[in-house]
């Protein structure tokens, strides 16, 4: 056939269908690639070990390539030789057990065998799985103990394996577990004490291990692990001592949940901990009287029923803003102080029916309390009835009503996927006054847009526990309204691989059913295409295929071309080696990288993010930072914010603007070069108690990085808006000085038209970090300059408060507002500023919440914002006045004439702010020092972290 190809046809022609029968033998043979042997036999093993498939969802389980052949629920990776990396078989209904061939999966990262009826007991083999970081047995029948050797996945982020019959201790080897963040061994059968080794874990933030047999003595060394969030034990029998003081010393708790667990003593002091939302120490032997001044301000929850306790209930109870549920019935208490009753509100309660001093009097004291009827508590609501405008039961099955649509009367129908969950742990007890911002959670966790995903209902289980149904309907932007095969599997993946991030409101969340709509079979039994690795190798190979076909293109074109041109020459250079030709731009090998970073050593590590990993670098030119891609898959989004970043920073030059020295994209690593900046990020300095920054640096920072955003959107040429302002992305030097940097989802402003008439927006998918996306683009996908300025409001909140944008479930825009409207500002202040200065705290505290206005119009420009911060500065700092506002703004000597007279012009331009920090006099301005002191210790749970 090659030679018939070749003799048929001349020249071109003949290199053409040379070229043509190579490119297809490439894609089939590189789909062919097969699956690592062992990999097969385990996956035959464990095929082998299911009794039962009722579902036949395994059915296609045949031959000997499960990666080539797309198995169900089986997902590979590698290059040539493919490797089983992920193995989801969630709700197949399979019976038998285990394989201990399953240990053979050495490349296997998440192992998800959820809610079968998977019996017999765990293989100790797992212990060798030294990839696994999901190991999800959860919902099955499995018995017998835990092997020791699970104790050997110090890769292992989550262990589920509640809601079965295993039995024995906890081995204490689950101390060596040293990134594993969840311990869910909840409702099982385990028994012995919880081993005190459990207190080296260094990153667990979820122990549950309620309902079961354990006994023993609470490990106070729990109180170790500093990022402890939930501690949840309830229904055990342990050994009747008093609660561990050092739990009072937990920091990082959130939730406290130890009901039913034979507990006797007092009950602690908690007002250390003040991330404490939810305490629950109910039906157990505490006694004495609840100390005053004991509980947390942040507390929502708080259930001490059927103990013993005696006294008043302290009017510590009625300063608790965020209370929604104070449970003290059936115990011995003697009075309610009038305080706390006058707090109870429509969206709280409190419950003291049984305490017979209370209740039990001809005219109790408050006889609403004594009522056992939850009247504010829901149980549970089928939220899509809420449409009265629709008919029920308009649409087909698997299909739902737009609620964004609906709720207008508009009942159009659009395919759905929906979605049963389980919060484990919540950290509250009313879900209804938590939907909306629940909703945008699971959104911005989906990628999707609000509207999108909507709750259509939720009860309230055992434990509490809260099951919901989340609907996921299309964007309504689609000219059709439906979802493809690949947007369905990424959305069960984001849920079962646990890629949504955590919240510490929500807490730990298990994936029950995924129902796909009509016609999309998530587990598809043919060669329809399961492995990611599958899709890779066609597509590989029909890149193959096609470069050769140009190759051939070019050759004979370029044959008949003495001198091509540079862009001809420049299509023969790989995508992967681009040169970019950019004046000032140095371009380095990845030798010389690794060379500047002992070969890119933990030890040179500066940081990780989403982006990646930062590492200090020393090239000739002295000490560098130099950025390095997550991995070596070049995506078309990625190779979109590299080239933009170097492109953007190669045109921008300004002293509050990180400088780019270089790049790098040798063998498929993307690595940019950049000065080297020894104060770390601007959010990091403000995490840190042992540095921590005077009020003086903090306005120097403000006003430095308003300096290098103005430059962005009023002297660059075109002027450029960042789309991601945040405080990771504001870089301090030795001196503390600001830079802007990270311009990898920049876009240039709006530029005029045919016409000469200048857009008022561009008009973009969302970019941007949640808690710092302005309102109005994150719904309108309208991007403008006030954009950034909204994300620079959020960040001069955190210079204000100290806190992250979003900070124990709270929104710091919102929790600012607050303060300011009720004239208690302090209280959100950062107690690290130690040098106070209330005139101009409250001034830079109106600016920022200027710049969050919700309505991009009544925010100010950055040429305000900039004025007023250096009002605020030369005010602080005792400066004289100039008689020409603008002129107290310095402008940077090293701007171009044409830059400066634009700077100038847009700070002389400007005429009314939308806020005055000349003329505001704070209600906090003139408080003594005695005042400020007891308000600062009562606002220290908002600015602690």
């Amino acid at each position: 056939m090659w030679v018939s190809c070749w003799r048929g046809m001349e020249g071109l022609r003949g290199v053409l269908c040379l070229c043509s029968l190579l490119g297809i033998s490439l894609l089939f043979g590189t789909v062919a690639a097969a699956t690592n042997p062992a990999d097969t036999a385990a996956l035959k093993a464990f095929h082998n070990s299911i009794g039962n498939d009722p579902l036949s969802k395994l059915a296609n389980w045949k031959g000997d390539d499960p990666c080539g052949n797309n198995w169900n629920g089986v997902l590979c990776g590698g290059n040539g030789v493919q490797y089983v990396e992920e193995l989801h078989v969630l709700g197949f209904d399979l019976e038998g057990s285990l394989a201990p061939e399953l240990g053979d999966l050495t490349n296997v990262t998440i192992l998800d065998l959820m809610w079968n009826s998977i019996s017999g007991s765990i293989p100790s083999t797992l212990g060798k799985l030294q990839n696994l970081q999901l190991l999800l047995l959860n919902g099955n029948k499995l018995t017998g103990q835990l092997p020791m050797e699970l104790g050997r996945l110090t890769n292992m982020n989550r262990l589920q394996i509640d809601e079965n019959q295993i039995s024995g201790p906890i081995p204490p080897t689950f101390g060596n577990l040293s990134s594993v963040k969840h311990l869910h061994m909840n409702n099982n059968s385990l028994n012995g004490s919880i081993p005190p080794d459990l207190g080296r874990l260094p990153v667990l933030k979820h122990l549950l291990v309620d309902n079961n047999k354990l006994s023993g003595i609470l490990p106070s060394e729990l109180a170790n692990i500093s990022t402890l969030q939930i501690i949840q034990v309830d229904n055990n029998q342990f050994d009747p001592l008093p609660i561990p003081p050092a739990y009072a010393n937990c920091s990082s708790l959130l939730k406290l949940s130890m009901r039913n667990c034979n507990l006797y003593g007092s009950v602690l002091d908690f007002s250390s901990l003040v991330n404490l939302e939810y305490l629950d120490l109910s039906s157990n032997h505490l006694y004495g009287m609840i100390p005053n001044g004991s509980i947390p301000v942040n507390l929502t929850t708080m259930i001490l029923s059927n103990n013993v306790l005696t006294g008043p209930i302290p009017a510590s109870f009625g300063n608790l803003p965020n209370l929604e549920l104070l449970d003290f019935h059936n115990n011995n208490l003697s009075d309610i102080d009038p305080g706390v009753s006058a707090a109870i509100h429509n969206s709280s309660e409190l419950r003291v029916y049984g305490n017979p001093k209370i209740c039990d009097t001809p005219a109790p004291q408050d006889s609403k309390f004594c009522s056992p009827q939850n009247s504010n508590i829901e149980k549970g609501t089928n939220l899509t009835s809420s449409f009265a405008l629709c008919k029920p039961d308009i649409c087909q099955a698997g299909q739902g009503l737009l609620p964004t649509l609906a709720a207008q009367g508009n009942c159009q129908c659009a395919p759905v996927i929906r979605i049963d969950c389980r919060l484990k742990s919540p950290g509250f007890v009313s879900f209804d006054k938590y939907l909306q911002d629940f909703q945008s959670y699971m959104s911005k966790g989906l990628n999707l847009s609000v509207g999108q995903v909507t709750v259509e209902s939720y009860n309230w289980g055992a434990g509490p526990r809260l099951h919901f149904v989340l609907a996921v309907f299309p964007s309504t932007t689609q000219t059709h309204l439906s979802f493809n095969y690949q947007e369905v599997k990424a959305i069960f993946l984001q849920f079962a691989s646990w890629e949504i991030p955590d919240s510490p409101v929500y807490g730990p969340r298990e994936l029950l059913v995924f129902i796909t709509p009509n016609g999309i079979d998530l587990f598809p039994s043919g060669n329809a295409g399961r492995s990611r690795a599958a899709f890779a190798r066609i597509i590989i190979g029909s890149i193959a295929g096609t470069a050769i076909l140009v190759g051939a293109l070019m050759f004979f074109t370029l044959r008949r071309r003495a001198s091509p041109s540079p862009s001809r020459k420049h299509l023969l250079s790989s995508t992967h080696n681009k040169e970019l030709k950019i004046e000032g731009i140095r371009s380095f090998s990845l030798q010389e990288m690794e060379a500047a970073t002992d070969n890119f050593s933990d030890k040179k590590l500066l940081g990780k993010g989403g982006f990646g990993t930062v590492y200090e670098g020393m090239l000739d030119i002295g000490e560098v930072a130099i950025k390095r891609a997550k991995d070596k898959d070049i995506s078309e989004e990625g190779l979109t914010e590299f080239y933009t970043e170097i492109q953007l920073l190669s045109r921008v030059h300004h002293k509050n603007l990180v400088k780019l020295i270089g790049y790098c994209m040798d063998d498929g690593e993307q690595l940019l070069v950049y000065e080297y900046m020894a104060g770390g990020t601007l959010r990091d300095r403000l995490s840190s108690s042992e540095r921590p920054l005077d009020l003086k640096t903090r306005l120097s920072i403000a006003r430095g990085s308003a300096h290098g955003i103005l430059y962005l959107h009023n002297a660059a040429d075109p002027p450029i808006i960042h789309r991601d302002i945040k405080a990771a992305n504001i870089l301090l030097d030795e001196k503390n000085e600001a830079k802007v940097s990270d311009f990898g989802v920049s876009r240039l402003a709006p530029v005029p038209d045919l016409d000469g008439l200048l857009p008022d927006h561009v008009s973009t998918v969302v970019k941007g970090t949640p808690g710092y996306l302005d309102p109005e683009y994150f719904l309108t996908r309208q991007l403008t300059d006030k954009s950034d300025v909204y994300s620079f409001g959020v960040v001069l909140l955190e210079i204000f408060s100290g806190q992250h944008p979003i900070f124990n479930g709270k929104n710091l825009v919102r929790e600012a507002r607050m303060a300011y409207k009720k004239g208690d500002t302090i209280s959100l202040l950062d107690p690290n500023i130690k040098n106070y200065a209330s005139k101009e705290t409250d001034q830079l505290l109106i600016v920022a919440l200027s710049c969050c206005n919700d309505q991009p119009e009544t925010r100010p420009s950055m040429a305000e914002v900039l004025r007023s911060l250096e009002n605020i500065w030369h005010q602080y700092c005792g400066f004289n006045r100039h008689s020409n506002e603008s002129s107290v703004v310095d402008i940077d000597s090293n701007y171009t004439e044409e830059q400066r007279a634009k700077i100038y012009a847009s700070l002389t331009d400007t005429t009314t702010s939308t806020f005055s920090t000349e003329s505001t006099t704070s209600s906090t301005s003139n408080r003594d020092s005695t005042s400020f002191t007891q308000k600062r210790n009562f606002g220290r749970s908002l600015s602690s972290r």
